[in-house]
């Protein structure tokens, strides 16, 4: 039995999809459908069947699922114990990081990072925190940088550790010609404007909610959207006003958006995320270099 076929054929029962297991890989969905189709021929049994816009496994394909993702545990398991044993600082790097932190932050850190170790392979998504924390457990994921509010976190689990990486104000943003100046996230309210913010399970979302909520209010949350640039979009046109920690700032360039500072002060910290024990050369050098990043960004804002 082909292990890359196994390892493709691993990546589809996970996601449920052939795009998003192309995507995790790095191959296109044809080669993955045609793996596919090589591995059934090979076991003699049909593993996938089509389901909606997706596919579910079938019994064999089950079956095959949880031997593939044992295997794979194995595997990924002695890579581990052999890069401990060589200090070499070379292959996969699965990284998950909130979209705010991709320009500034974890962007130039991974291209320092493979420039200097160019055997590192960096494969990035994006996505919140209770995705990745799940992923980390069940090791989909090696590194991933998270973010938690004033008014909201991340679950913790024994099996990862989390290291503060950077800690950033949050202001409020509106358009650059709006005669009133709010203060609090309350008097924001009461402009006749509804809210951009990213999507529900997010720190903006439950923040905006629970002040909102905890004055008698239901917030007017019109836009959900994760990228900032595009929230800061809408804000400059005159369509929404929205909560922007200062990372995501420099996306504001040539943007007609005013920052405003709150009164009662609202904070987010950015962590990496890591499995407990996971002292891979390659994984401590990523931290490192977001570290190194870090200063760079805080020099920068120092002047």
């Amino acid at each position: 039995m082909h292990w890359d076929r196994v390892r493709i054929f691993e990546a589809v029962a996970t996601h449920g999809s052939v795009r998003e297991a192309s995507e995790e890989l790095g191959i296109s969905g044809s080669a993955v459908s045609q793996q596919l189709r090589k591995l059934e021929r090979e076991l003699g049994q049909t593993l996938v069947e089509p389901s909606g816009r997706g596919i579910r496994l079938t019994a064999a394909g089950s079956l095959m699922a949880r031997h593939a993702r044992a295997v794979d545990r194995q595997f990924r398991q002695a890579d581990e114990e052999l890069s401990r044993l060589s200090g070499d600082i070379g292959g996969r790097l699965r990284i998950g990081g909130v979209m705010s932190a991709l320009r500034t932050l974890l962007g130039p850190a991974t291209a320092r990072l493979v420039a200097e170790h160019p055997k590192v392979e960096p494969v990035i998504m994006d996505g919140e925190a209770l995705e990745f924390v799940e992923l980390l457990a069940t090791r989909q994921l090696d590194v991933a940088i998270v973010e938690a509010w004033t008014s909201n976190t991340f679950p913790q689990l024994s099996s990862l550790t989390a290291q503060l990486i950077l800690d950033e104000p949050i202001d409020l943003a509106v358009p650059a010609d709006l005669p009133d100046r709010p203060r609090t996230i309350t008097e924001a309210a009461d402009l006749d404007l509804p809210w951009v913010v990213c999507p529900p399970g997010s720190g903006a979302y439950q923040t905006v909610t629970d002040v909102l909520r905890q004055a008698g209010r239901e917030p007017e949350i019109r836009y959900r959207i994760s990228a900032y640039p595009s929230q800061l979009d809408l804000v400059a046109s005159g369509l929404a006003i929205a909560l922007i920690p200062r990372l995501a700032r420099e996306s504001a360039e040539q943007r007609d958006v005013t920052f405003l500072p709150l009164e009662s002060p609202l904070r987010r910290g950015l962590y990496l995320m890591t499995r407990v024990g996971d002292d891979r050369p390659v994984v401590t050098e990523f931290g490192a270099y977001l570290m190194r990043q870090r200063e760079l960004i805080s020099a920068a804002d120092r002047g």
